[in-house]
């Protein structure tokens, strides 16, 4: 029995010690804590937007029942070739997608194209954008122009518009990135609305897009920086660029939570920008599809007071309920009703609304604490069992060299 009881204090005492070393990581997140009281819930557009269509609602009615529910920032998505597909605006797939749906072309129109697309050194996997539209034409070369060099990129007359070529395949359509619309975000500001750009990195040796975002962000007083898609902008080789835009204007980038992950949402770069930028980060708030999709409004509201209070997220990424046994008119209004009870109940808990958000701390807990964190939940397990059995002490130590091992290999892999 003497044993046993020497077991419970060699490991209350190895419990305490670690307790005692995470003590700086848990005053990093009450320094956070004490110095971000401010909220901003940031309404989608593009989601709102077609929504609003469905339910043939004006959408200027839905933004201005938004601003007086409290929501004064807009996520911007650049525009993308599976938005303009969508709109109709143009065509964008594969080129052996295309010549499937262009069944009816012509041997000289083949020829050309084969001929574009071997220079390129491209093929069936190429991505085609082909568009008859003389302004969406001119926006989508002015695009390519800014990601693709001559190497990359082409285009030829196609009937009665112009065909572009990416010789390279890119696996989505909603991952060809052209551009933000100005004049859309023009109109916005002028509404009183400020906006997060939600931007789309393009894989290539051309980084010339990224310079135009500056111009953006300084005309429009830009805050807020998430990308669009699960790439950092610049990812792979030029992240360096995307920091410096971050750190030459002050901006905040984004990192997604959603309820059920303990963990932000993985974006491949993310890890070399938050260093680099000094962790000019916080992290956003979004509930995912399959959760919009069958909770009511209230569990909208308690799933994003759980964010805020129990996780601390500041920036509320909002999207429609999109609850099937309702009609698009009633998810956008019991979706608005959720917002404004969140926006009243945190504003009379002396929390301020859509005021510039601060970045974390830029001391980063590191590997350290979460070995730390891991080692303290291995002893508490290990304490619990020695409460709940007699285990000899060799397979406590055991136990415990098995559990540790299990940490160091789960630390070098992550």
């Amino acid at each position: 029995m003497k044993m046993y009881k020497y077991q419970k204090v060699i490991l209350w005492g190895i419990l305490i010690i670690m307790l005692l070393a995470l003590i700086p990581t848990a005053l990093i997140r009450i320094d956070n804590e004490a110095n971000n009281k401010s909220i901003v819930p940031i309404m989608d557009y593009d989601d709102f937007y077609k929504n609003a269509s469905i339910a043939n609602i004006k959408f200027d009615e839905v933004l201005k029942r938004m601003m007086e529910a409290g929501v004064k920032t807009i996520a911007v998505k650049e525009r993308s070739g599976y938005e303009l597909q969508n709109k109709g605006l143009a065509y964008c797939d594969t080129v052996a997608k295309f010549y499937t749906d262009f069944i009816d072309i012509s041997d000289k129109e083949k020829n050309t194209l084969d001929s574009l697309i071997h220079r390129l050194d491209g093929n069936s996997y190429s991505t085609v954008i082909y568009t008859s539209n003389g302004e969406i034409n001119r926006m989508v070369e002015h695009a390519l122009s800014l990601r693709y060099t001559d190497k990359y990129y082409g285009s030829m007359e196609f009937r009665n518009g112009t065909l572009h070529l990416i010789s390279y395949y890119i696996s989505n359509t909603s991952k060809v990135g052209l551009g933000f619309d100005e004049q859309l975000i023009s109109e916005l500001k002028n509404k009183g609305f400020d906006i997060l750009l939600r931007p789309i990195n393009s894989s290539n040796v051309k980084t010339d897009y990224i310079d135009e975002y500056q111009g953006i962000i300084q005309k429009y007083g830009i805050h807020y920086i998430l990308p669009a898609t699960a790439e950092s902008i610049g990812y792979p080789r030029d992240l360096d660029k995307y920091s410096a835009l971050i750190n030459n204007n002050q901006l905040i980038t984004g990192i997604i939570e959603s309820p059920s992950q303990i963990k932000y949402v993985d974006i491949d770069g993310i890890e070399k920008i938050m260093k680099d930028t000094n962790y000019a980060i916080n992290r956003v708030y979004s509930i995912y599809d399959s959760l919009l999709a069958k909770i009511p409004s209230d569990e909208m509201f308690n799933n994003w007071v759980r964010g805020i209070v129990d996780r601390n997220n500041r920036l509320i990424y909002i999207r429609p309920l999109m609850n099937a046994k309702h009609t698009a008119s009633q998810n956008i209004d019991n979706t608005i009703s959720a917002v404004s009870k969140l926006t009243e109940f945190f504003s009379d808990k002396g929390y301020e609304l859509n005021t510039p958000i601060k970045s974390l701390s830029d001391r980063a807990s590191g590997k350290a604490s979460h070995i730390l964190i891991a080692i303290s939940l291995l002893v508490g397990c290990l304490l619990y069992l020695s409460y709940l059995f007699e285990i000899k002490t060799k397979y406590l130590v055991a136990l415990f060299i098995v559990g540790l091992l299990g940490i160091m290999l789960s630390i070098l892999v992550v």
